[in-house]
């Protein structure tokens, strides 16, 4: 039995809902309210399953009351009941389950509640054991373990996902999201992409398996995640990690390429710099770790891995230079400074540093 709650501020507006639900009998209809606040203060000991909502009222709008609604429970769905159509792109960005117009038509009220109760009862497609994983270093994908990754209606309903992720559950302004997903496109068209961008990342999210205290997309353009698997935010942690506690193969596992590798965003790429340049710093860290230790081998392996990333670090360079020293392998250091200093020579017309030089032991 799927529980449901009425909120309209005209009697007779829940009288013809009431009306039309009695041929379901697969819902039943805990209470009605025509003052949206106290059916607010009702909610959680009703705990109903799908609220129908008036969006016009005089106390408190609709959408608010959405709004208010989903923060107290993001499982409870809504049905926006209304006669005003101008809300429909508000009431889809909250995630609404449907929008119907009054008068209600029946045949659009059956079309709709098929939907709904289909929804509602739908079993979780996805066992408990199964965690979902968010994946920016590399190619950017959402998966379930040993699963395929979720797929996307369009390019740009990834990139607007993204560039909520991006921002750590923090609210961002929607003319600041227009700016950076969408630079090229006038204004009003720019916002209608949003909003549908919004809605299928939800529609996507839930035809995935994709439970709503997992990944939920607020309706003042902002993202939290729940217990998932995130990979930047593991990514944090191990750079607060002492170097006795770093191992290489967890630093790789990570850091599987570049953030949101191959996604041609330019709002990601100062993002994507930076993060490449916390590899290179570990690298080097945890390499010099090695050193102290006298893995020789696997500290050259970490110091060559931070100079392929980025070659002009100059710091990684004086470490494998200083590690060739102490191991006597002279060759080997002929080779890396001669590499290294054809490419200061090419690509920025400079020598290498005198801290290089002296360890080479070349004389300015």
């Amino acid at each position: 039995m799927i529980s449901a709650v009425i909120i309209d501020d005209e009697r007779h507006a829940i009288r013809e809902i009431a009306f039309h639900l009695k041929r379901y009998p697969e819902i039943s209809v805990l209470a009605s309210f025509i003052n949206p606040l106290e059916a607010l203060e009702k909610l959680p000991e009703l705990k109903p399953q799908l609220v129908f909502l008036d969006i016009q009222m005089p106390q408190l709008m609709g959408i608010d009351v959405g709004s208010r609604i989903l923060d107290m429970d993001s499982n409870m769905e809504i049905v926006f009941v209304t006669a005003y159509d101008q809300y429909a792109m508000e009431a889809f960005e909250l995630n609404a389950i449907a929008y119907i117009l009054k008068p209600i038509a029946q045949e659009k009220f059956e079309n709709t509640m098929r939907r709904v109760i289909k929804r509602i009862q739908k079993a979780p497609p996805v066992s408990s054991g199964k965690q979902l994983k968010v994946q920016c270093f590399g190619n950017f994908q959402i998966a379930w373990d040993h699963e395929a990754p979720l797929g996307w209606r369009s390019e740009k309903t990834k990139e607007v996902f993204a560039y909520l992720l991006m921002h750590d559950g923090n609210v961002v302004a929607r003319d600041q999201i227009v700016e950076a997903v969408f630079p090229d496109i006038e204004m009003e068209k720019a916002v209608k992409q949003l909003h549908n961008a919004i809605y299928y990342i939800r529609k996507s999210l839930q035809e995935y398996g994709v439970e709503k205290n997992l990944i939920k997309v607020h309706e003042k353009y902002c993202m939290s995640l729940g217990e998932v698997n995130f990979d930047k935010q593991e990514w944090r942690s191990l750079l607060q990690l002492h170097e006795t506690d770093l191992r290489m193969d967890r630093i790789e596992e990570i850091y599987k390429g570049d953030y949101l590798e191959g996604a041609d965003w330019p709002w990601a790429e100062i993002d994507r710099e930076n993060y490449a340049n916390d590899y290179v710093e570990l690298l080097n860290r945890y390499a010099n770790h090695l050193v102290g230790k006298g893995s020789y081998e696997m500290a050259e392996k970490c110091f060559c891995k931070a100079y392929q990333k980025n070659p002009f670090v100059e710091y990684t360079s004086l470490n494998l230079l200083q590690l060739y020293h102490e191991t006597h392998q002279k060759s080997k250091a002929m080779l890396h400074f001669g590499k290294f200093e054809q490419l200061l020579q090419d690509e920025l017309n400079l020598r290498p540093p005198k801290e290089i030089l002296d360890v080479m032991g070349i004389k300015r």
